[in-house]
Parts: structure tokens; C-alpha cells; sequence
């Protein structure tokens, strides 16, 4: 029975790679202030295939004065180029981000009420689990989505894959999210531990 990914409803947009996927909870610390940056990130992430709007979002990100510029409005997003991807309806959404402020507020409501989050914190979801709030400065790099990613499927993600394909019939698909909710109501109970730095002894050990 193969795994495939399959797109769901959720109150956040998706990026996807591999067998992860990534979603955006929008948590701003304060109401007041341009949400701008913001609304184009969740508009983006609405209108443009996963790779473009990844693609999109990292350029404006990696750059503090183009972040600006949009916050400010002193910039518009299609003057934001990006090789290989297409602004032919972003703007069109982003207006319509920009005049409706029901998803934003949604998901303010969602990490407050649900993750429990004081706004502006941040933190990562997996599968039900909470792991935060991340410190002031915290970075939570691609190795350290990698290594969740891992740890996830090493202890559940296969096990009970296995055991859907098992009791499912031989036409049955067990979709992305089937698996993602399965994993997430076995595995929701609280938790919490602190991350910690290994330190390395000498370069033979590297």
C-alpha cells in the first residue's frame, strides 16, 4: 500500500519535501504594526506551488532590507523577481490578505488558545507535539528538521505505517494524513525536556 502525500485542510498553508511536510502558524507579538511581510508570506504559501513559494519567501527572508521595504510598503511583490517563479496572482491575493484579516487572526487565536504560546513566542509543531517555546536568538535549522524527521519515523512513523498497511486492504491508500493523525493522537501527551549542546573533545572525534 503506498504512502502519498495528500492535501488536507488545515488553518495553515503547507510546504512540502520529501515525506515532510511544513506548515506556517502565524504569531506576531503584537496587533498593532504592519502585518504586511506576514500577510505576503501566508498569501505566497496560498497561491504559488510549494517549491516557488519556498523559493519566494527564503529570498525576501534572507534579506532585512527587502523584509523592510515590504513591511514598509516602499516595495510590492512583484518586485520581488525570483527566477522560475510566477507573481501573476500574488499580488491579487495579497490585496485580499491585506483587506481580510480572518486568517490572521486565526492563527494568532490557534497558538494561543491551543499551542498555548504568549505572542510573538515561537515554537515547532510535529505531529502534536510542541517543542517550545524556542529561546530568544534559538535558531531551528534544516539539520535540526532533519534530525526530527528521523527521530519521528524511527520511533513510530514506520512502526505504524506498517501496522495501517497490515489491517488496511490491499486497494487501500494510507495517505500523509491518515498517518499524521494517527501519530499525533498516540503521541500528544505533554512533554518536556530542554535541548542540549554535546561538546566535542578533539577534532579525532568530529
Amino acid at each position: 500500500v503506498p504512502l502519498k502525500p495528500y492535501s488536507s485542510s488545515c488553518v495553515c498553508p503547507q510546504l512540502s519535501s520529501g515525506s515532510v511536510r511544513v506548515g506556517l502558524l502565524v504569531n506576531p507579538r503584537h496587533n498593532s504594526g504592519s502585518q504586511l511581510l506576514n500577510q505576503l508570506v501566508l498569501a505566497a504559501l496560498d497561491t504559488l506551488p510549494p517549491n516557488q513559494a519556498s523559493h519566494y519567501i527564503s529570498t525576501i527572508l534572507a534579506s532585512d532590507s527587502l523584509s523592510q521595504a515590504i513591511s514598509s510598503r516602499e516595495k510590492d511583490p512583484q518586485d520581488v523577481v525570483v527566477q522560475g517563479v510566477d507573481l501573476s496572482n500574488l499580488t491579487l491575493v495579497w490585496q485580499q490578505f491585506k483587506s481580510d484579516f480572518t486568517t490572521l487572526n486565526t492563527h494568532q487565536t490557534y497558538s494561543r488558545t491551543v499551542l498555548n504560546l504568549s505572542p510573538g513566542a515561537r515554537a515547532v509543531v510535529t505531529n502534536g507535539r510542541v517543542l517550545g517555546p524556542l529561546d530568544a536568538g534559538e535558531r531551528f535549522t534544516t539539520d535540526d528538521f532533519s534530525l526530527l524527521e528521523r527521530f519521528n519515523m524511527n520511533n513510530y512513523g514506520d512502526k505504524l505505517l506498517a501496522v495501517l498497511k497490515k489491517q488496511g486492504d490491499e486497494d487501500d491508500v494510507v495517505t500523509s494524513d491518515i498517518l499524521m493523525q494517527t501519530v499525533a493522537l498516540l503521541v500528544s501527551r505533554t512533554q518536556s525536556r530542554s535541548r542540549f549542546e554535546i561538546p566535542f573533545r578533539g577534532e579525532e572525534y568530529r
